[in-house]
């Protein structure tokens, strides 16, 4: 009973603190807030399988409380300080018996600000700290001790410096798990001239494992000029980039089992969304420079909660780097999200990985290990089989909706991407050096007015020493833009692509056209048409597409999509891939309060030559939607889709009703309800929420909800309902 007791009194020695903190603080301070935050829900799982039933229910307490600070001490002195303590207690009875959980999270952080533009610098600690485990049984805590300082000097018309010292101790408290110990120094030096641009940095980084003897001591110099300008009274643009860097490193061993992580740097992310008939061997990525840009708490757009497996989204989310070659070696993805992750969570992901020359036809990668989830970073940590590609993928699914009811856990999004190379410590003792030069060059200028006609070139040169291998590439084309009449325009692009990236010379010829007719307002038409010709070590690539784009308006209200093409596709190991498609679409809005929607997408493909057989399939998903919004407060929503493909044909339906009286009030009720069925799958899943809010007084409202699913598949069913109240101060 004794340890049972004492999770409730550091609560509440935790709650009793923070709120005495805010109260002696609140005439003196210049910004404080406090969030006091209890939780309960009942959790009841049943589960019948082939006639044999299980259950689950789950008694849930938990309790988050958070303290921010902000105070003007002086001119040119802030100080800021705050924590956050979140604990989840659960009490758990199913056919195996009884069990008891507890999981422990906080951060505490102060830091002082002094300065200001011109001259600046902060000194500041934060702490985080981990704990999960069964009750009556030691759990280790996991820590992460961080100092930091910061110096800033930008006098005006003068060189910029900035200086970081970081120290960060990263361990578990019975020091069996890890040790490590990261000192890092950053020095950077900026100063611009007219069109001129000079940045030099030097970081040194010492990281030592203190559990098994590992010390990783490095030293990057590097020196950076870039230059942007406009010639011949602004015809042309130019803009040329030359980077020189040194990277020396000096590893010692003297225990066994230790390993050394080197960061890779891509020159893009990529992500995507998958939609029918893709698949994650065929499909191509979007840029998505949020994925890289060594933000790890700004989402990035990528939703793998269980909201969307709610709405019926399990399609397939992909996240991805392309590399300026396809020599680097990496063999460890970081995949970053916005929130820590319980274990029930973390767990139910399934990650796959995949390379690609090309962003198009994709190669699994296998897996080299299990997939971690690093609660005090937010991040699932992948080990990959050593990969060297252009692009390099993981792909993963939406969390099913049968994992939680717990809504902290609705929208979890992908806020990061990272690369590295983990080899032993052992294999890499010594001493080494890396030298590495860049050059990135680009022009662009107009030749003739009319029509508006474009020579473009852009060079690009990569020099490393640990590679002894010089990969670069020259693209030189000629884009034309021209306005036929006042409803029609064509485009058009031609360009030669030689490049040597690492594997080997290749040679391309690419060339676009597009023609554009707009005759009348409510009629948009597109023409394109595209190809490629080229060689490389193996082969002759070949690539050529036409598409027909249309769009109308044939009512005020009603609109209709009609889209077609061809492609053909030959690698270079002979193989040709040809596809037609199409697509109809047509809206229906006649109100305000209904909109209706009918889409088709059909697409045939056969694949042929090289070393594989012949094949050949089509595909087909004819949908239909309606939503309804008769008043405010009631929302109705249905579908059904019928996907036609070879091996498993299959009807999706899915419907929605939702109602919300009081909107606006001091009480706020919901009703929402949800199916999908699958034929194919044979699958049923129903889920029936009603909740409400209570705005008790501005800052103080108390949420509670119950969710009731249900789902059924061949020899199965499960039944889960759940019980959940939280009740909120924002002080």
């Amino acid at each position: 009973m004794k340890s049972r007791r004492r999770p409730r009194r550091v609560a509440a020695r935790t709650l009793a603190a923070l709120v005495l903190l805010s109260a002696t603080e609140q005439a003196a301070a210049d910004g404080i807030g406090v969030l006091i935050q209890p939780q309960f829900s009942i959790t009841h799982l049943t589960s019948t399988v082939a006639g044999l039933e299980t259950f689950t229910e789950t008694t849930q307490f938990g309790q988050v409380y958070r303290l921010d600070l902000d105070r003007h001490i002086y001119p040119f002195l802030d100080l800021n300080l705050g924590g956050t303590f979140h604990q989840t207690m659960d009490w758990i009875t199913s056919n195996a018996g009884y069990a008891q959980s507890q999981d422990t999270s906080g951060t505490g952080y102060i830091t002082l600000l002094m300065g200001g533009q011109v001259l600046g610098a902060s000194v500041g600690y934060q702490r985080q700290m981990d704990a999960s485990g069964v009750v009556l049984a030691t759990a280790p805590t996991n820590v992460n001790d961080t100092y930091f300082a910061t110096f800033n000097w930008r006098p005006l018309d003068l060189p910029a410096f900035t200086l970081r010292l970081d120290r960060s101790n990263t361990y578990d408290s019975q020091r069996t798990q890890h040790d490590t110990t990261t000192s890092d120094a950053l020095l950077s030096v900026q100063y611009g001239i007219e069109n001129l641009n000079l940045l030099y940095s030097l970081r040194w980084t010492d990281a030592v494992d203190n559990l098994h003897g590992v010390d990783d001591v490095s030293l990057n110099n590097s020196i950076q000029a870039s230059y942007n300008d406009r010639w011949f009274g602004g015809r042309s643009t130019v803009y040329v980039s030359a980077l020189l860097s040194n990277f020396l490193q000096n590893v010692t061993a003297s225990g066994p089992g230790g390993t050394v992580s080197t960061q890779r740097y891509p020159i893009a992310g990529l992500s995507l969304v998958e939609s029918f008939p893709m698949t994650p061997q065929l499909d191509t990525l979007a840029p998505n420079p949020l994925l890289i840009d060594g933000i790890t708490n700004v989402s990035a757009n990528i939703d793998i909660g269980f909201g969307p497996s709610l709405a019926g989204d399990k399609n397939y989310r992909d996240m991805g780097v392309q590399f300026a070659d396809s020599i680097t070696p990496i063999n460890t993805v970081w995949v970053y999200v916005n929130q820590q992750l319980p274990a029930q969570v973390s767990d139910a992901y399934t990650w796959t990985a995949y390379q690609s020359s090309d962003n198009l036809n994709w190669t699994a990668v296998p897996l080299a290990g299990p997939v971690v989830f690093n609660t005090l970073q937010n991040r699932f940590e992948i080990p990959i089989a050593q990969t060297q590609a252009i692009y390099v993928k993981v792909v993963t699914t939406p969390l099913p909706a049968s994992v939680t009811t717990d809504r902290t856990y609705l929208n979890i999004f992908v806020t990061e991407i990272q690369v590295y190379q983990v080899v032993a410590a052992s294999s890499i003792q010594g001493s080494s050096s890396i030298t590495t030069e860049t050059l990135n060059a680009t022009g662009r200028t107009l030749i003739l007015d009319i029509p508006s006609l474009f020579w473009d070139i852009a060079v690009y040169l990569n020099h490393s020493s640990i590679s002894r291998v010089t990969t670069w590439s020259l693209i030189n084309g000629l884009s034309l833009t021209q306005k036929l009449t006042n409803a029609l325009s064509v485009t058009a692009r031609a360009a030669r692509l030689d490049e040597n990236i690492g594997s080997g010379y290749l040679s391309q010829f690419q060339w676009s056209a597009s023609l554009t007719a707009s005759p009348f307002p409510t009629l948009t038409s597109a023409l394109t048409y595209n190809g490629v010709y080229g060689h490389d070590q193996l082969g002759v690539l070949k690539q050529e597409s036409l598409f027909l784009f249309n769009n109308a308006t044939l009512y005020t209200g009603l609109n209709l999509l009609l889209n077609g093409g061809y492609s053909v596709n030959q690698g270079d190991t002979g193989r040709v891939i040809s596809t037609a498609s199409a697509n109809v679409g047509l809206t229906a809005i006649p109100n305000q309060a209904l909109n209706l929607s009918l889409t088709y997408n059909y697409q045939y493909t056969t694949s042929s030559g090289g070393p594989l057989a012949a094949t050949s399939g089509s595909y087909g998903n004819l949908s239909a939607g309606v939503s309804w919004t008769p008043v405010s407060a009631v929302f109705l929503a249905a579908s059904v889709s019928r996907i036609m493909q070879p091996v498993s044909p299959t009807t999706l339906v899915t419907g929605t009703a939702s109602f919300s009286p009081f909107a606006g009030g001091a009480l706020l009720l919901r009703v929402s309800y949800n199916e999908n069925l699958d034929t194919f799958n044979q699958t049923d899943q129903r889920i029936f929420t009603p909740g409400l809010r209570w705005v008790i007084f501005t800052g103080f409202f108390l949420d509670a909800g119950y969710t009731y699913q249900r789902t059924t598949a061949p020899q199965t069913v499960q039944v889960q309902s759940a019980f959940q109240t939280q009740l909120t101060l924002i002080l």
